[in-house]
């Protein structure tokens, strides 16, 4: 292996880097990246590929992006753009109505986890044994009181269930 090809930037960052980088600034800006990269990589490795990845990300922005034409025509970027502008000029002039709002959707959305991890908990309960499942009952009656039937289980109860029943 080529001490070059060992001291290239990682993959996934590069590639995304083409993916949104202007056609136009890529040659150079992918040129100065790869050159601080490989500076940083000979004092310290695992920094290097974090200020990589810093490096991409920083560039990430409006000057830089291509210009994305979409093929089906689905989705305006124009109209995208105005409801972002229309969100956030809302959220900010009504700030305890847009409060109260993201408040109660997150408690919500909340509720709705826990009622699924409750629900996801309760239906996994013996869901390895497929068949030959009992549940021992006790029926307990006490002076005054009707008989219960009672889901317990006592110390002798599982030797005594062994002796007794195949």
């Amino acid at each position: 292996m080529s001490q070059h090809s060992s001291i290239s930037p990682p993959k996934y960052l590069s590639r995304f880097l083409r993916w949104f980088c202007n056609p136009e600034l890529i040659e150079d800006v992918e040129g100065d990246l790869s050159e601080l990269f490989s500076a940083r990589f000979k004092q310290n490795k695992r920094m290097a590929r974090w200020q990589y990845f810093r490096d991409v990300m920083m560039l990430f922005r409006p000057g830089i992006i291509r210009n994305v034409e979409l093929k089906n025509g689905l989705i305006n970027t124009a109209m995208l753009r105005n409801y972002l502008k229309s969100t956030m000029r809302n959220l900010v002039k009504y700030k305890a109505f847009s409060t109260i709002n993201i408040f109660s959707l997150s408690i919500g959305i909340a509720a709705c986890l826990v009622i699924f991890l409750f629900v996801k908990d309760e239906r996994s309960f013996d869901g390895i044994h497929q068949e030959n499942v009992y549940r021992l009952c006790e029926v307990q009656s006490f002076p005054g009181t009707n008989t219960q039937k009672v889901a317990l289980s006592m110390p002798g109860m599982g030797p005594t269930m062994i002796q007794e029943f195949p």
